[in-house]
């Protein structure tokens, strides 16, 4: 049986089908991209990109830099205070943040179970009172554990049939192992100081194949939550399968950005960028526009805000 095919970058995979021409980002992925990241460039058939020496925008993160690295950055989400410095920092949009609530986060994790082909849907009866016993406890640091334990407190209330409760039971344990490794922050821009209702956790998520590991994100955090620790398989597994999780989850919602905008502790370029539309205009081989982007934003954005923020511009 033949090993399945490489997964598009992000960066591809958002662009949706080719259109046929040369500068067709998803097509140059399908003849060239998939050999190329496999380290198959000998089985390279002749075709009208290769003739023309054509190489779309974009072609940049087909390369895989996770042998290029020793050390890779580890996150500690109890130290997290959501200052977003570090992703906006980034040079190569290697970082991915986003914010999502209780309940959005539990069907995250359903989906991720169906996307590995297990199957959740045991705990969709109970996904209610599961978000809202998970609203009252969650804390920063895995979202794996801290599920099975919403989970469990709804089920030592519930008292459900035994086959009923097998059933959200098997789920639990599917949506605990897909979740095992994805960080949550509990902030107080985006938790707890945001509306009721409208209290969200932070994920933050590093690409463990475009990271460079040039240390801008660890040098810029005030709390040490970033530091630079040895690359090792298990850190590269919990990294791909967190960066997996987060490209599944919901784009940040336009009025969360807009709050975190206006506050004094988050930098309103990564608050900007906390969404994937405008993260994916920062990936390669624009990082020279990148960079220039946001420092022309850093500058520009004070007087565009001052009349919204009681910042002292």
């Amino acid at each position: 049986v033949d090993p399945p095919l490489p997964q598009p970058p992000l960066a591809v995979r958002h662009l949706g089908k080719g259109t046929g021409a040369l500068d067709d980002v998803p097509g140059f992925w399908n003849q060239v991209g998939v050999l190329y990241s496999q380290g198959h460039t000998d089985e390279l058939a002749p075709d009208a990109l290769l003739a023309v020496g054509a190489v779309p925008p974009l072609s940049a993160t087909f390369r895989d830099l996770t042998p290029t690295r020793s050390v890779f950055p580890a996150f500690d989400p109890a130290l997290c205070t959501g200052c977003a410095r570090c992703w906006s920092s980034c040079p190569d949009g290697s970082i991915g943040a986003a914010t999502v609530g209780p309940r959005a986060l539990v069907e995250a994790g359903m989906a991720r179970v169906t996307d590995q082909g297990g199957d959740a849907a045991g705990l969709r009866p109970v996904l209610g009172k599961v978000a809202k016993q998970l609203a009252k406890t969650v804390s920063s640091g895995p979202a794996g554990a801290q599920i099975v334990a919403a989970v469990d407190a709804v089920l030592a209330r519930a008292g459900l049939p035994a086959e009923r409760q097998a059933k959200v039971e098997q789920a639990r344990d599917a949506v605990g192992a897909a979740l095992a490794d994805l960080p949550l922050s509990r902030t107080a821009p985006f938790y707890d100081q945001a509306p009721a209702g409208e209290r969200e956790l932070l994920v933050v998520a590093f690409d463990a194949e475009t990271c460079k590991a040039c240390r801008s994100c660890w040098a810029v955090c005030p709390t040490q939550a970033i530091t630079s620790q040895p690359q090792d398989p298990a850190r590269l597994a919990a990294a791909r399968a967190a960066w997996r999780t987060w490209e599944q989850l919901p784009d940040t919602a336009g009025k969360t950005i807009a709050r975190a905008a206006k506050r004094d502790d988050v930098d309103p370029v990564g608050a900007l960028l906390m969404s994937r539309h405008a993260l994916l205009a920062m990936t390669p081989p624009n990082r020279g526009r990148a960079t220039a982007w946001r420092c022309d934003w850093s500058w520009a954005w004070p007087k565009l805000a001052c009349s919204h923020s009681s910042r002292p511009w």
